[in-house]
């Protein structure tokens, strides 16, 4: 694995231009303490670890959602598309958080509510700048709250340029970005001496000179950020590494990435809030309790479409998720109709041995939306007592144990973009082949 490094200036001139966000990312949480603490430890020479970077071809591009960052946030913010056509287009998969701070304290702004006002007011939140003092001394021990807090240079945001006098002298910090030369800083110190107030000691006006080298050294001279590009084309893998690169934080699953996935892709509403709440709906609100996981309805989705039921991203392309989105309501039709009659033979949480081996019953009753197993007709009946006994000799034979995807696949036949569904009658016999022949038919 090789590491490479990079100014602040440098990485802060080509965000939203070539490096960009996953659809995989989760908003931006920190708050303004955070972005001010990071400044400090990197002005004090503190390591901020390292960045993780994922570089994604032409194909890439098209197949996945991609957003800007952050620059001037404000509460309940998302971040919005990016526009890539025509750019060499690098994701962050480690380092939102850090790299969203540096350039709301450089670039951009964060708002914030003033005190003892309502959030609903217009006048409630005020969009603040980030600020050093530099007349506060890094090296003095004060009583100022932000040495307590670990803070020792003098950092603020502030909604509007506060006022200078013989104990603060103000710089935005976003300002150094304009002095990227040598002989630029040495012209804006020259400017910020000339501009200071006469009670200014001659180790103050040293103080200034020095706190200004110190943010342009930072920003510009030192190549402060230590970064590892994946070049690999294979999401599974991406989605490995980013779960494990995130493993300090909150947890995260390979179903949960997918799902963000998913939901930035899903036209209409939330596929997230859709397959959750189905979620709870079959666990909870049918007769008995059942124990299913958004990674089932996942997989669910894929067999019942007739795409390849191997769990993973490849199968959750824009055509795949745009079937799926369609087909929701039939899907999660086959799905509740399918516990309802598990349950109606008395088999929940307790006692279902194996999940996949549901698929079957849903695939043929997805397929056969017209078909009941809970009705008083002859053809019900057989239908209900020919899945019942399936069913229990694939449990008792562990048809569905091990590398139960292949059973799946093997047993669901060629996968079709999408199979059209056939029409079944009331009075028709039950599908003898129903693509399940390796695991043996209903019938």
């Amino acid at each position: 694995m090789s590491y490479a490094t990079i100014t602040i200036g440098d990485l802060l001139a080509d965000v939203n231009s070539r490096y960009f966000l996953p659809a995989i990312q989760r908003p931006f949480v920190w708050n303004a303490d955070q972005v001010i603490s990071l400044i400090d430890s990197l002005l004090k020479g503190y390591p901020i670890s390292s960045l993780m970077f994922w570089a994604v071809d032409e194909d890439l591009k098209r197949e996945l959602r991609i957003y800007n960052f952050i620059e001037h946030w404000k509460p309940g913010m998302q971040n919005v598309p990016a526009s890539v056509n025509g750019r060499d287009v690098t994701l962050v998969l480690d380092g939102q958080q850090r790299i969203t701070s540096l350039l709301i304290a450089l670039r951009g702004s964060f708002a914030e509510k003033a005190k003892h006002k309502r959030s609903a007011s217009l006048d409630a939140w005020s969009e603040k700048t980030l600020y050093v003092d530099l007349l506060t001394d890094p090296a003095s021990e004060s009583d100022d709250e932000d040495v307590e807090h670990g803070v020792s240079y003098g950092l603020r945001f502030h909604a509007v340029a506060p006022r200078n006098d013989h104990r603060h002298q103000w710089f935005r910090v976003g300002d150094i970005l304009n002095h990227r030369a040598p002989e630029k800083l040495d012209t804006l110190i020259e400017a910020t001496l000339a501009r200071v107030h006469h009670g200014v000691t001659p180790y103050e006006r040293d103080l200034i000179s020095t706190t200004l080298r110190r943010l342009h050294e930072v920003i510009w001279a030192d190549a402060v950020i230590n970064y590892y590009t994946e070049t690999s084309a294979s999401v599974d893998r991406v989605l490995d590494i980013f779960v494990r690169a995130n493993d300090g934080g909150t947890k995260l699953s390979k179903s949960d990435l997918l799902m963000s996935l998913i939901t930035s892709k899903w036209e209409n509403g939330s596929a997230r809030e859709a397959v959750f709440d189905f979620v709870d709906y079959i666990n909870k609100e049918l007769p008995q309790p059942n124990k299913i996981s958004k990674d089932f309805i996942l997989k669910s989705c894929l067999v019942l479409c007739g795409f390849d039921v191997k769990y993973n991203v490849a199968n959750f392309t824009q055509q795949s998720i745009a079937e799926i989105e369609r087909n929701w309501p039939d899907i999660r039709d086959a799905l509740e109709r399918t516990f309802r009659y598990l349950n109606g033979l008395g088999i929940n949480a307790d006692n279902l041995s194996s999940l996949n081996a549901v698929l079957p019953i849903a695939w043929f009753l997805y397929h056969a939306p017209g078909v009941t197993l809970r009705g008083t007709s002859e053809f019900d009946r057989q239908n209900a007592r020919a899945i019942q006994r399936w069913l229990i000799n694939s449990l008792l034979m562990g048809v569905f144990a091990g590398s139960s995807d292949r059973t799946i696949a093997a047993a669901q036949g060629p996968q079709r973009s999408r199979p059209d569904k056939p029409e079944f009658s009331r009075g028709s016999a039950l599908p003898s082949a129903c693509h399940w022949r390796s695991v043996g038919t209903f019938g």
